[in-house]
């Protein structure tokens, strides 16, 4: 192999590498984001389960900048550049299932996830991801 094809191949490489790394990287945000709507979901509905299982009201409190979220004691901080936006910022459940009407959003760069929380039976549903 010569010197010109050595370069040659090298150029490719670093031309497939520039091609390949920004679609991994976009991939690796909508993973996180997903991660962690996935794990929102979750806790919101133990936070539920807590509740109607302990008999007393559990709530879910949103810091003021969105960045962090705190069930009981349980606090959790969201991966960069993720948002999380409620109404109302206090969200309760209560022992008899029920739980405060309240819509929450979960924005990244490229999507937003919203989550609805029903007053009547407590239960959380999510939305497909809007772009």
């Amino acid at each position: 192999m010569s010197l010109i094809e050595a370069l040659i191949a090298v150029a490719i490489s670093v031309l497939i590498a520039s091609i390949a790394f920004p679609a991994m990287d976009s991939a690796w945000e909508g993973s996180r984001q997903t991660s962690a709507a996935s794990t929102l979901l979750a806790n919101l509905r133990v936070a539920r389960a807590q509740a109607v299982r302990g008999g007393q009201p559990v709530a879910l409190t949103l810091s003021p900048d969105g960045r962090r979220y705190s069930i009981g004691v349980t606090a959790v901080d969201l991966p960069d550049p993720l948002v999380l936006r409620a109404r109302p910022a206090r969200i309760s459940f209560y022992p008899d299932g029920s739980a405060s009407a309240a819509q929450l959003a979960l924005t990244g760069p490229r999507a937003t996830q919203m989550l609805r929380i029903r007053p009547v039976t407590g239960l959380v549903e999510a939305e497909a991801p809007a772009r």
